[in-house]
């Protein structure tokens, strides 16, 4: 069935009707409308209730701001770790588990089950990310409300009405991002998957914790990398020193303390990190309580300082929730802190330390010599290729690096062949804009990615990607060096895989477009047409799934072999339904949540440990 299909519960509508009826979204109700995405149907406040919407603060008056703060990021935090799902029966549960046996709440849920019957097959949630987040930065610019009351089932009931209408506005924002889409039917599909992936990128609970570890690991590595380059390790230093801190090691320590300690569901509420000094008094560890603060001094935002969020909260500021990128923490009081969200916090360890690191390499170097140290010598050789080479432990299996190859002449990053096989790698470090990355208009997004991975090398485009693995290839079936005679043989199966340092490349939808070009591009060569059956399909990964994959697969190439072809075998036979549009984060996460056993997660922790020992 195609994404035409899904898009009324009740009747069946082509891509002509979809496109009119979603250009009217914004003149109509969305409970008349009935539009919406096939992987998700975000509740609307016309499903729930029978007035109008009104502007969403107007629901809030007189209510405690703290309460409101609480109540807000709570529901931004809901994970699967939790006692409860992103389910929208569970959230109502949750908004008023001490009042279900009230009228209201109970036609609230005859309501809901009407809506569930209306959009059948689509996932009912009442968290909308990209909601919520409007929603706490309107709460943040409200006035200090602190004796309002909070608690009570108005209270609930008023919060609940100003998500809904954060929902509403976001729909109807969906709506005419759909309207955008076009292309054939599968294409189209694909594009509108990946979209919502991106919408909702890195929100949910099940990446959280390896989203820490690759974040981890890229800290210890560039930490380490900074002992081989003079200029890296004295940014290294002045960054650490500035805020207080006696060594890099104690600034990691204490910034990723809280999510060891802290993510306590009994003690501090269900999705809710808390940190409170009066824990760390309790455990005689007020000297961590000192670092935890200088380490969020310019990361944390007062929530009773309106003033400073004005500027927090400018327009540049609001793309792809930077501001809360930036500031993923809330100061309540100067006892209390509250983590906005667990993942923008995470990423700090490395993805901001990046952003320091080469901010002051600005006043030493070029920025042509910063982003040959930070991107080549550090992200391509460090990062990558090292990663890659820890797959493998049979000497039976050659590795081709850079050092393999004439200087003029095209080369993978890194290529290692077996007997049967070759795997051919190309890595792009590669840091998506705001404006790009934000999904707001996916076209924009796809017309950007073209050029970087699509586009042949000139004065505006870089020339890796796509066209490096068909010359790569090409090169290979030419009997070029370092390949010689193994072109010949004939039984050598080409692999062409694709890494970009960028979690954006790890969503469902991106594997099917590049493949498509990348077979177009196939189809083009004249050397690559007579070896059609000798070439596999592309497969496209972000650098942190490779992290887990190398930790899993370490020293055993042969396992890493085993997922890419079951990947590779699963889209095959998925031809016309939307796991044909499947990512392979999206694939093999699912695949080891229902098939690890203890055993096999013990060896993936183990594996990690020595893959970092073997980074740094």
């Amino acid at each position: 069935m195609s994404f035409s299909d899904y898009m009324n519960g009740e009747r069946l509508i082509g891509g002509e009707e979809l496109r009119k009826c979603v250009l009217g979204a914004a003149l109509k109700r969305p409970k008349e409308l009935g539009c919406h995405s096939y992987i998700t149907k975000t509740v609307e406040y016309a499903d729930l209730f029978d007035d109008e919407v009104k502007e969403t603060t107007s629901y809030l008056g007189g209510i405690n701001k703290r309460w409101l703060v609480e109540g807000v990021v709570h529901m931004i935090s809901v994970d699967n770790f939790d006692s409860f799902s992103m389910r929208a029966d569970k959230g109502l549960q949750v908004v008023f588990q001490d009042y279900r046996s009230r009228n209201e709440v109970k036609r609230l849920f005859v309501k809901l089950k009407k809506v569930e019957e209306q959009f059948n097959g689509a996932w009912l949630t009442m968290i909308n990310h990209q909601a919520l987040f409007r929603l706490l930065r309107k709460v943040l610019m409200m006035p200090n409300e602190k004796n309002g009351r909070g608690e009570s089932f108005e209270a609930y009931m008023a919060l609940l009405k100003a998500i809904l209408a954060e929902n509403t506005i976001e729909m109807i924002r969906e709506r005419e991002m759909l309207s955008k889409i076009g292309g054939d039917t599968e294409t189209r599909d694909a594009t509108i998957i990946m979209q919502q992936d991106i919408l909702n990128l890195d929100q949910f609970g099940e990446n959280k914790k390896e989203l820490e570890k690759a974040q981890m690991l890229k800290f210890l590595a560039i930490s380490n990398f900074g002992k081989d380059h003079e200029e890296v390790g004295a940014a290294i230093k002045m960054i650490v020193e500035k805020q207080g801190f006696r060594s890099v090691y104690d600034y990691l320590l204490l910034g990723q303390m809280p999510l060891l300690v802290y993510h306590d569901t009994n003690k501090f509420g269900e999705g809710l990190y808390y940190i409170r000094r009066l824990d760390f008094e309790q455990r005689n560890g007020l000297r961590l309580w000192e670092g935890f603060v200088k380490f969020v001094s310019d990361k944390c935002i007062d929530i009773w300082d309106t003033e400073r969020m004005k500027s927090i909260f400018s327009e540049d500021e609001l793309l792809d929730n930077t501001c809360f990128r930036k500031h993923p923490v809330l100061k309540v009081s100067e006892s209390e802190y509250v983590i906005v969200s667990v993942t923008y916090y995470a990423h700090l360890f490395f993805d901001g330390f990046w952003w320091n690191v080469k901010e002051a390499l600005k006043s030493r170097l070029s920025d042509k010599a910063i982003m040959n140290i930070l991107t080549k010598e550090f992200s391509e050789k460090r990062l990558f290729c090292v990663l890659v080479a820890q797959m493998v432990s049979d000497k039976r299996i050659v590795i081709y690096n850079g050092n393999c190859f004439d200087d003029q002449q095209p080369s993978p990053d890194i290529a290692l062949k077996t007997r049967r096989h070759l795997y051919l790698f190309e890595y792009k470090d590669m840091r998506v804009p705001r404006k790009e990355a934000d999904g707001g208009d996916i076209n924009l997004l796809l017309k950007y990615i073209n050029d970087r991975l699509n586009k042949e090398k000139d004065n505006s485009c870089g020339n890796k990607g796509l066209p490096q693995l068909v010359s790569d290839m090409e090169e290979f079936f030419s009997g070029k060096k370092p390949w010689g005679n193994d072109s010949k043989k004939g039984n050598i199966m080409i692999h062409p895989i694709l890494v970009v340092n960028s979690r954006l490349f790890g969503v469902r939808g991106i594997n099917y477009l590049l493949k498509q070009k990348l077979q177009q591009r196939i189809t083009e060569s004249e050397i690559l047409q007579k070896h059609t059956k000798e070439i596999g399909d592309l497969l496209v990964m972000d650098y942190d799934m490779l992290i887990l994959v190398a930790s899993r697969a370490y020293r055993n190439h042969a396992l890493f072999h085993n997922i890419l072809y079951s990947y590779l075998t699963h889209l095959r036979n998925s031809k016309g339904s939307m796991n044909q549009y499947d990512s392979y984060r999206h694939f093999v996460m699912n695949r080891w949540e229902s098939e690890m056993t203890e055993l096999d997660k013990k060896r993936f922790k183990k594996g990690y440990k020595h893959v970092v020992k073997g980074m740094v």
